[in-house]
């Protein structure tokens, strides 16, 4: 991790934590799954992630129920 880098932990909403920081910080992105994160920059910002940190954009589903032959996710 570089020196004065901005640490964003899994489960954390990243763009508050882009949005609390000045332009031109760099950001730590920690090992693990982020979901469901859009992210607007500002200008000389930087992204570094550790290795295993993963941005991913999709909602899982947990919550199935049967209806007849087929199972439904709600939401």
């Amino acid at each position: 991790m570089p020196a004065g880098a901005i640490v964003v932990p899994v489960g954390v909403d990243i763009q508050s934590v882009v949005d609390s920081a000045p332009a031109g910080s760099t950001f730590w992105i920690e090992a693990g799954e982020h979901r469901m994160q859009s992210v607007t920059l500002k200008d000389n910002d930087h992204f570094i992630g550790q290795e295993g940190a993963i941005l991913n954009g999709s909602h899982q589903i947990t919550d199935f129920t049967k209806e007849g032959a087929n199972w439904v996710a709600s939401d």
